[in-house]
């Protein structure tokens, strides 16, 4: 019996090892194509078009109601200020027009979100003058 013991440790152990192996596997198949995706350079009517579905969307969302999660909604309507707002090849062409619905978007939702309106009103200042 003592023979059998340490037989079914390395059989636990290389199962173990297996099922790693297999995962971490996995895990880099499904990044491959986050690690080096194709980039495609749009045109300056390709960034107009995507700046004309983003104002429809932020006239839709002024009239969301916030059913008591303003506050995750201001977070939210920030990180997406900060995705515009980084996008430089964008604004290259289309400049910055958007700016102050972010900013209000935010400031209606979460008026004590200091961070964001500090910073989201700094950069409206900036793109204006």
């Amino acid at each position: 019996m003592n023979s059998t013991l340490p037989q079914q440790q390395l059989g636990k152990m290389i199962g173990t090892i297996a099922i790693i192996a297999l995962s971490l596997t996995g895990v880099i198949w499904l990044q491959k194509s986050l690690i080096s995706p194709e980039k495609k350079a749009l045109t300056p009517k390709e960034y107009e078009k995507q700046q004309q579905l983003e104002q429809i969307q932020l006239n839709v969302y002024k009239s969301l109601p916030s059913l008591g999660y303003g506050n995750l909604l201001a977070d939210w309507f920030y990180l997406k200020f900060v995705q515009y707002f980084g996008d430089g090849e964008a604004r290259q062409y289309t400049g910055y027009p958007l700016s102050p619905d972010y900013f209000q978007l935010v400031v209606d939702n979460d008026p004590r979100f200091v961070d964001a309106n500090l910073k989201t009103s700094c950069k409206n200042i900036l793109c204006y003058n």
